[in-house]
């Protein structure tokens, strides 16, 4: 319908930036539905949408298309952010030019995350993926992040992907699946489920776990989501005269 085609061209034409909800009527009111608040005037009275997963009302994509900035698009705040999923592609951009000068080369630390509200966001937002998939295990690892990524940051994830998370692997019906691993380091396996679910990958925040020196090495592709001021292999020793 009409709604869905305006999506995609806010993805493809729209600025990174918060629309004039105060100044545009339609667009708040379209804010205002999808947020369930009829008194809303600005972004920052959606801002508790901004990490939920896309859902059949397109609440959140909704806000995530109109509320850029305070969505956290163009940070490493923001998980859902394929071309279905509501922030604009000029965001991406955004995303890439501060990567382009960033030198947090090292996974944060416990304590650096701790305190990073778009760590809280980002993870928040992955266990809310991992909780609303039909499937058992993706629904015990989200639980598993939720109380052990806050205590131990990265190494949560990599236990994530290596399959070191112990989860019932009983469909219910007595039959066993096989095991679900996802790798949140990785930007290819988070290209969701359906057509414009491309997911921001954990590598701004863990570049050692994710293994970003190495990916960089293969080239600017391959390099997607990691700080890109760092030593793509240790330098050369000084040559002796």
């Amino acid at each position: 319908g009409d709604m869905l085609l305006s999506q995609e061209d806010i993805y493809l034409d729209g600025k990174c930036e918060d629309r004039d909800l105060p100044r545009n009527v339609r667009l708040r009111l379209l804010v205002q539905d999808a947020s369930g608040n009829h008194f809303l005037k600005t972004c920052e009275e959606a801002r508790h949408l901004c990490g939920h997963p896309p859902d059949a009302g397109f609440s959140s994509t909704l806000v995530r298309a109109y509320c850029p900035q305070t969505c956290g698009c163009a940070t490493a705040a923001q998980f859902f952010t394929g071309s279905g999923e509501g922030c604009p592609l000029s965001c991406k951009e955004d995303f890439e030019t501060m990567l382009a000068s960033s030198s947090q080369c090292m996974d944060m630390t416990v304590e650096m995350l701790d305190s990073n509200p778009e760590w809280h966001q980002y993870l928040q937002s992955v266990v809310l993926h991992l909780s609303q998939r039909a499937n058992r295990q993706a629904v015990q690892l989200g639980r598993f992040l939720n109380t052990s990524a806050s205590v131990s940051g990265c190494a949560a994830f990599r236990q994530l992907a290596r399959g070191e998370v112990k989860v019932d692997v009983d469909n219910g019906f007595g039959e066993q699946e096989s095991p679900v691993t996802p790798d949140f380091c990785s930007v290819t396996a988070l290209r969701g489920g359906f057509g414009g679910a491309e997911h921001r990958s954990v590598r701004f925040f863990c570049p050692t776990t994710c293994g970003c020196a190495e990916a960089c090495a293969k080239g600017t592709k391959a390099c997607s989501d990691c700080p890109q001021v760092c030593p793509i292999s240790p330098p050369n020793p000084p040559q002796s005269t």
